[in-house]
């Protein structure tokens, strides 16, 4: 099972990554992305290299923007963490 879609404590989620993790392994889920909104912050979390978590995680995020005057939200998976947190804390 894969869940590609979540959100921590680091945007609007209303757990930790820890928490995340301990549901995700219970639930025995083979690929994960945390995909807070506008930060890839929660890959820095300690929670991530206590290996809680035994699948495979790939790193996401999730992006608003705009296009054609429309709010929109983007989903990016595999993302280079240190440059989207970069990017958000400029923009």
């Amino acid at each position: 099972m894969v869940d590609l879609h979540m959100h921590t404590t680091y945007s609007d989620g209303d757990k930790t990554v820890k928490e995340i993790l301990k549901m995700c392994e219970e639930r025995k889920l083979e690929y994960i992305s945390i995909t807070d909104h506008n930060t890839c912050k929660q890959y820095n979390d300690k929670a991530m290299k206590e290996s809680i978590f035994t699948g495979r995680i790939i790193r996401g995020t999730e992006q608003n923007a705009v296009s054609q005057g429309r709010n929109i939200e983007i989903l990016g998976y595999n993302v280079d963490t240190d440059i989207i947190n970069e990017w958000c804390k400029k923009y």
